[in-house]
């Protein structure tokens, strides 16, 4: 698994939200990229699958950005496929910053690019 290919399709994922039901149908380049399809496991399995990894990989982030990655990507307790606006301004709150902060390139990238990491990480300590 390859921390680019994971950070793009985490970024074509925002919009929707990580939640398995929006990766089947919005985000199935992440499912892929997360579980390659295997010809057993059909992608509604594997983007429940991905969901998981992502949220083990929210919990070993730094609390601050955890938590602001999982309001942004829906994966937040109370959120509940919520509209991007009210999630970025709770991953905001989170980051003391405002929601305008989060609508610029560079700040969400990298909530995104520490997210892929540690989606890698995980990843690679569980393969074991």
């Amino acid at each position: 698994m390859d921390a680019a290919d994971v950070w793009v399709e985490l970024d074509g994922a925002v919009r929707w939200g990580a939640r398995a039901s929006a990766l089947t149908v919005h985000a199935p380049g992440l499912v892929d990229v997360l579980f390659p399809p295997d010809g057993v496991c059909d992608l509604v399995v594997r983007a429940v699958a991905a969901e998981g990894l992502l949220r083990l990989a929210v919990e070993g982030m730094e609390p601050r950005e955890g938590a602001a990655v999982a309001a942004l990507l829906d994966l937040a307790d109370g959120l509940g496929n919520a509209p991007m606006g009210v999630r970025r301004r709770r991953a905001a709150a989170a980051l003391g910053v405002t929601h305008w902060a989060l609508e610029k390139p560079a700040r969400r990238e990298g909530l995104l690019l520490a997210l892929a990491v540690e989606v890698c990480r995980v990843a690679a300590y569980t393969a074991r």
